[in-house]
């Protein structure tokens, strides 16, 4: 890294160019962090932003951060307040003893995507990394995270809530859901219409509800889906709603699934969407995403949203 030669762009411009590049080609951080003292510096940063299990189109993997915390090189404050975004899995179970040690890291964490359930570790185990948490989304098995002895505080804030239980039943879900008193999107693998109903009368504050199916189409004739008689019931599939890809594009502010499901809530109430009573987003209707087609793309294929 060479500092002598003297930039071409206003520092705060040359800043914003290179973290731009971090953020959007992630891919590149690793050659970024060499062009110079400076530049290091500032993508240093971004570097432990998103942090996935494999850190494919992510900004870090889990294995850098640990080995980048083990390493001693920094003080542990050097991380608290650089991951943001945090997805953990056991996939492998050599990697639940990490799971703990990344919470208890990480607590400015304000997006968590926790890809575990109650089967593969026990809550005492990360209840004291959670504890220190004030997250704003949540995806996770809330059969793992909703005991009753986890701290409300935890829950406080959270208005994003992604749902990976697998059809919980009418007093469950709303249960889970009160316990959360600032919601205003709901993601949750069901299919029962009177299940929306409910959940939309309980939580009124809510703004989107969205039931993710399983498989790749929702089967049966588009006309005869139901809806919930309610405009902020949107139904998607799995597909997309599960993909740690669509999760880590949301987290840096891009189209996502709860954003493709706001901008469809209101062209439908601009009268934009036709029938009036469909729940579900097509081609057609030009919004991010096709997050409703009976052979869905296998990678994401953006549409620039109307106005």
């Amino acid at each position: 890294m060479d500092d002598s030669d003297a930039p071409f762009f206003p520092p705060e411009l040359e800043r914003e160019i290179f973290e731009t590049a971090a953020v959007l080609y992630p891919q590149t951080i690793g050659s970024l962090l060499y062009v110079s003292k400076r530049v290091h510096d500032w993508i240093e940063r971004i570097l432990y932003r998103t942090i996935t299990p494999y850190g494919a189109r992510s900004t870090c993997s889990t294995r850098v951060l640990l080995d980048a915390i083990q390493s001693n090189l920094k003080p542990e404050s050097f991380f608290r307040d650089r991951v943001l975004h945090l997805h953990l899995n056991a996939f492998s179970n050599s990697a639940l003893p990490d799971v703990p040690k990344l919470l208890s890291m990480c607590p400015e964490v304000r997006d968590l995507r926790i890809t575990i359930d109650a089967h593969q570790i026990q809550l005492d185990q990360i209840l004291p990394g959670l504890a220190a948490l004030r997250l704003r989304r949540l995806g996770a098995f809330l059969k793992l995270v909703l005991p009753s002895s986890i701290p409300g505080p935890v829950l406080a804030a959270v208005t994003h809530l992604n749902i990976f239980d697998s059809f919980p039943t009418h007093d469950q879900l709303t249960n889970w859901l009160v316990l959360f008193p600032v919601l205003t999107h709901v993601a949750v693998r069901h299919n029962s219409v009177p299940l929306a109903r409910n959940v939309l009368a309980v939580c009124k504050n809510l703004q989107v509800l969205v039931f993710l199916h399983l498989g790749r189409s929702m089967g049966g004739k588009r006309e005869n889906i139901p809806s919930a008689e309610d405009d902020r019931f949107v139904r998607m599939l799995t597909h997309f709603g599960w993909s740690e890809e669509d999760w880590i594009t949301g987290s840096n502010g891009g189209m996502d699934f709860w954003t493709s499901a706001e901008i469809f809530i209101a062209k439908k109430r601009r009268g934009e969407i036709v029938p009036d009573s469909r729940c579900w987003i097509e081609k057609k209707d030009g919004i991010g995403y096709e997050y409703f087609a009976d052979n869905p793309p296998s990678e994401f294929s953006p549409v620039i949203p109307s106005p």
